[in-house]
């Protein structure tokens, strides 16, 4: 069973929460995990900069950060399978909806598809993925554009030396997102970050409880 939750509380880009958990749920899907609770939360540039500030010490904005609260594998790791097959997990993802907005460009797509590519690149976090290698960096290219097959989303081509970040072709540097969803991250503090993404003022959350198919429970 997937219990999904988005909250949306920026107001740079129109989005449709239920799409949005489509989006977690097939990747999700993709990588056969078995459970899972995810918090999503769309923010904008400032937010996303005081938490990158206060929880990394990174004085900039970024694109996605990405929170592993607690996991459980019940995997055998048979080879060729998905790195979150078995995996029972709870985390979250804050996403920048603002910076989206802004780099979108650079790739002549739609800004939503590149909140989506976010999204899924955190969700692809949390199942044990990374991309600070240049051995790594090729599996998590695979992954995300076979979530985006299965969206039926186009998926710019980026470079091959662009590690560790989705978004900004310029940025080759330590990322926010493998430092996040290091085993040893403080679940206290990760999931204190969520509660200040999100605006105890603004009630606009959609919560969504799905039974996943395939026999997952």
């Amino acid at each position: 069973m997937y219990q999904i939750e988005i909250s949306d509380n920026q107001d740079c880009l129109t989005l449709d929460t239920g799409y949005l958990t489509e989006v977690v749920r097939t990747t999700l899907d993709a990588e056969q995990v078995t459970s899972a609770s995810l918090s999503i939360a769309i923010v904008d540039n400032p937010t996303i900069h005081e938490l990158n500030r206060q929880y990394l010490q990174h004085d900039y904005e970024t694109d996605v950060l990405s929170f592993l609260l607690e996991e459980t594998d019940d995997s055998l790791h048979i080879a060729g399978q998905p790195r979150g097959t078995g995996k029972t997990i709870d985390g979250e993802v804050i996403v920048s909806a603002e910076y989206a907005q802004d780099l979108a460009a650079d790739y002549d797509w739609e800004p939503l598809h590149e909140l989506v590519l976010y999204i899924v690149h955190g969700v692809l976090h949390l199942c044990g993925y990374d991309d600070l290698t240049a051995e790594e960096l090729p599996l998590m290219r695979e992954r995300e554009q076979a979530v985006f097959t299965l969206l039926n989303l186009p998926l710019p081509q980026r470079d091959d030396d662009d590690l560790g970040h989705v978004g900004d072709p310029d940025f080759v540097a330590n990322t926010d997102r493998a430092v996040l969803t290091e085993r040893s991250a403080d679940p206290a503090a990760s999931a204190a970050a969520t509660r200040h993404a999100i605006p105890p003022d603004k009630d606009d959350s959609l919560a969504a409880t799905e039974p996943s198919p395939g026999g997952h429970s």
